[in-house]
């Protein structure tokens, strides 16, 4: 079976041969010009749409995050004004250094009677 081969490759080895042969020097130059390219190694592509694509994840992300925060019940909302109010106040703030024991003295109040 090797014999068979052997013979078989030196043909079709010999009909190429002869056909290039046969070819005009500006068809042989444009086949050697492509082979060339072709046997050069490939220059990576660029990817730079990955940045692009990045950004657009993250921001998808993040409005997937901020559109499923649950609303807010009425009467739960954190009044803002108020706590910038006792920011900015220039009073003692000891009522708040002891709100613990206002808390206590609230619980205890109900049941001193």
């Amino acid at each position: 079976m090797q014999d068979d081969e052997r013979r078989l490759i030196a043909q079709v080895r010999a009909a190429l041969d002869e056909s290039v042969a046969n070819l005009d020097a500006v068809t042989r130059s444009r086949l050697a010009q492509a082979r060339a390219r072709a046997q050069r190694p490939q220059r990576q592509r660029r990817y730079w749409w990955l940045p692009l694509g990045g950004a657009v994840l993250a921001s998808l992300f993040a409005a997937m995050l901020w559109l499923g925060q649950p609303a807010l019940l009425p009467g739960t909302a954190v009044d803002s004004a108020t706590d910038f109010e006792l920011l900015t106040a220039s009073e003692d703030l000891e009522l708040y250094q002891e709100l613990d024991f206002y808390h206590w003295l609230a619980e205890e109040e109900p049941h001193a009677g």
